[in-house]
């Protein structure tokens, strides 16, 4: 059992980890907490061991204008439809959440092979299109244009796939799902 599980997080996510590891496990002691490397949203991820499961806790360090305001009930959805690991605990404002740990194992290792692999993807696809659409996130065109506009203003000049990117989106012309822009 660790004693100091919250020393591994910055003290201004005490509360919210507290609160969410409490709230989904009770009393019961948290007997490791090992980080999480990798990802792109900046949220710090720690894989929690308690019982005999390991869960992993997600803790949002900031709000980017980036940031998707409906991750939370997406991640619902998907969880709900069996295409995302089970949600625990899940608090939008708090910026935490905790869910089932999944293991990673190299595909080659997949039950039945690469055989058993196609037909597992051709049910996710399946389940996939069954599920309800995640909430709009607003005009895509514009949202897109505000992203190459943060990636060019981070100083580094942009790629010129990006830069040809950015001014498509600018000129109106850029289409969701086709490869080339005007």
């Amino acid at each position: 059992m660790i004693e100091n599980w919250l020393e591994k997080l910055p003290e201004t996510s005490h509360s919210a980890a507290r609160e969410a590891v409490t709230s989904t496990f009770g009393a019961a002691p948290i007997h490791s907490i090992d980080p999480v490397l990798g990802g792109a949203s900046g949220a710090l991820t720690f894989r929690l061991g308690v019982g005999n499961r390991f869960y992993l806790l997600r803790m949002e360090t900031s709000r980017s204008p980036l940031r998707n305001p409906h991750q939370y009930a997406c991640m619902r959805i998907a969880a709900e439809a069996g295409i995302a690991p089970s949600l625990r605990y899940a608090n939008d404002d708090a910026g935490a959440v905790i869910m089932d740990f999944i293991t990673a194992r190299p595909l080659s290792a997949y039950p039945g092979g690469p055989l058993g692999l196609v037909s597992a993807l051709g049910r996710l696809a399946a389940q996939l299109q069954a599920t309800a659409p995640f909430p709009v996130l607003g005009d895509y065109r514009a949202f897109l244009g505000r992203m190459l506009g943060y990636i060019k203003g981070v100083g580094e000049p942009p790629v010129a796939s990006l830069a040809s990117a950015l001014e498509s989106v600018q000129r109106g012309n850029y289409r969701p799902g086709r490869r080339q822009y005007k």
